[in-house]
């Protein structure tokens, strides 16, 4: 399922396959390929934990596998005083009209240090023309804007191959989304934790991504955004 070369973590499945660079989660998943379909996307997932963002790599890591779960912890970095977990686990859906393999992505934050501001954002890039956002009130809305939209928790997309991709935040967890679109290409930006956090507490926040080779319906793309909005929250990773 997963297996981890160096810093490279590879996922391998029947389906999708992709990779991350665990020194640079904030690249997010890379080379994605949908039965042997590679899609247009640039960075997928691609989380930041970091204030302000950095391009340096994130040192003090460790990394390991659990069946369908890719772990990496990352220590106290120069730029922050948080420790950092990230746990990317490969999902298939139970929807019965529509096949739809995912990863889902629950980052944990903590400190061992007083009042710390804990950020953590998820980036998303890709070359699409067909996007709908989805707000918490149960509502699809057909839109290709650059503004922030506090209360969007998913975006789904209809490549021009007939693939698509549904990006989910969990309610919780979707504190803010950003929508940047261009000739070139379309960029958005959920906003997942924007608090201050202390010694002994911890913050987790879920996100998912869901691709289907099909274009997905906005019915199956509800019936996965109700099944992460119910689910509960994992006590650990």
């Amino acid at each position: 399922m997963w297996i981890i070369e160096s810093t490279t973590a590879h996922l391998q499945s029947g389906n999708l396959t992709a990779k991350i660079d665990l020194a640079f989660p904030n690249r997010g998943l890379l080379d994605v390929n949908l039965n042997s379909i590679n899609l247009p996307l640039t960075q997928t997932l691609a989380v930041q934990f970091s204030e302000p963002p950095t391009e340096e790599s994130e040192k003090k890591m460790t990394a390991y596998t659990r069946e369908r779960d890719l772990i990496a912890t990352y220590g106290k970095q120069v730029n922050q005083a948080n420790h950092a977990e990230i746990m990317w686990r490969y999902m298939t859906s139970t929807n019965k009209t529509q096949s739809s393999v995912g990863v889902e992505v629950v980052a944990t934050l903590q400190t061992g240090e007083l009042y710390q501001p804990a950020i953590l954002t998820s980036q998303t890039t890709l070359t699409c023309s067909n996007i709908s956002t989805y707000s918490p009130e149960g509502t699809w809305l057909d839109t290709k804007t650059n503004a922030p939209t506090a209360n969007t928790i998913a975006i789904l997309c209809h490549f021009s191959n007939g693939a698509s991709y549904l990006e989910i935040a969990h309610p919780m967890d979707a504190h803010g989304f950003t929508l940047n679109c261009s000739d070139k290409s379309t960029r958005w930006e959920f906003l997942l934790l924007d608090q201050e956090i202390e010694k002994g507490v911890i913050r987790r926040a879920r996100i998912q991504g869901w691709w289907c080779r099909e274009p997905l319906t906005e019915d199956a793309a509800s019936e996965l955004i109700a099944i992460l909005a119910n689910s509960p929250l994992p006590l650990t990773t």
